[in-house]
Parts: structure tokens; C-alpha cells; sequence
């Protein structure tokens, strides 16, 4: 008997879920806009900074990212970021290399892992104006907090390693907005 009612509260719960998908218009799970723009406020954590008392320096930075949604939980997308200061590093072989305001783009894959927390990482290059520029590896995750239909807060954690000279870590918030049409 009770096998029998669980299995019966599972598909009454089935049928509301396909009830609610069917009001909702999202019956075939393409009902969504899959381009998203997103502008991030972080700071970034660098490490081997030259001239510095503590082992890292924090950064201001700014970010402009775009994503191309497949489906609803996987993205690829470009990822752009300006780090608003003049840094030196100084990595294991003992020279010093000048940074000034690095400007680093990446190609991007991401995922839904849990609800709206994505998992992303791509290669990517930064690119410095006085100075050579690193090949680099970018993984992090965000949150996102739906504000209205199209708008979307998240909080940001990502990690770059460029070579075997210097790594940041940053951390922000990101202001979404999905455009284009439904489909």
C-alpha cells in the first residue's frame, strides 16, 4: 500500500511539473534568449609583485564578457579584462617585467553545475602595452541572482595563471543583460 501511494504522489508530481512547463511556454526547453552580455567590477589579487610589503597587490579591474547559450546550461563566450594599473612582477628567473594597464581576452567555455552557479575556463592572452604579453589559463565560477526576466547580479571567483610568470586571482560582481529574441 504504501508503494503504492508514494508512486502515486511521483507521478502527481510529475504531472504538475509538466503542467507548469506547459504554462510557462518552455515545453521544449529552447524557449530562452541565448546571448548575454555582462560587465564585471572586480579586483584582482596579483602575486610576485615587485616593491610591495605584502606577497600580493589588489587591483582594480573591469570586464566586458559575452556568451552564446547552446542550451540552457552550456555556454561558450569571450571574456575581456582591464586591470587599471601599472605593476612590475617579478617572477623565478630574477628579472623585472613592467605591466602597464594588461588587457587579457580569453575564450571561454561554461556550465551550469547547481541551479545558477556556472563553472568556466578557457585559454587566453594578455597583452601589455610596454612589455611582452603571457599566454594564459583562466578558470572561476559565478553566481547569478535574477533581478527581472532579462537582468541578472552575479558574484564572480576566477583564478589566471599566465606561464610560470605571475598569477591573479579576482573576485567581483558582474550586471547581466540576456538579449536578443526567445528560441
Amino acid at each position: 500500500m504504501k508503494k503504492n501511494i508514494g508512486f502515486l504522489l511521483l507521478l502527481l508530481s510529475y504531472n504538475l511539473l509538466a503542467q507548469q512547463e506547459q504554462a510557462s511556454g518552455e515545453v521544449s526547453g529552447f524557449n530562452f534568449k541565448r546571448h548575454r552580455l555582462t560587465v564585471v567590477m572586480a579586483n584582482s589579487h596579483v602575486q610576485k609583485v615587485v616593491h610591495e610589503q605584502t606577497s600580493f597587490f589588489i587591483i582594480p579591474t573591469w570586464g566586458l564578457d559575452y556568451d552564446y547559450f547552446f542550451t540552457r546550461r552550456f555556454a561558450l563566450g569571450i571574456k575581456h579584462d582591464i586591470k587599471l594599473s601599472d605593476f612590475e612582477i617579478e617572477p623565478e628567473s630574477d628579472e623585472i617585467i613592467q605591466r602597464t594597464y594588461p588587457i587579457c581576452t580569453s575564450i571561454i567555455a561554461s556550465g551550469k553545475v547547481w541551479k545558477e552557479l556556472i563553472i568556466f575556463g578557457g585559454p587566453g592572452y594578455e597583452y601589455s602595452l610596454k612589455s611582452r604579453n603571457f599566454f594564459q589559463a583562466v578558470v572561476g565560477m559565478e553566481y547569478g541572482f535574477e533581478l527581472k526576466e532579462d537582468l541578472e547580479l552575479s558574484i564572480n571567483l576566477s583564478y589566471e595563471n599566465k606561464q610560470q610568470y605571475y598569477s591573479a586571482w579576482m573576485f567581483g560582481f558582474g550586471m547581466s543583460k540576456y538579449v536578443g529574441r526567445k528560441r
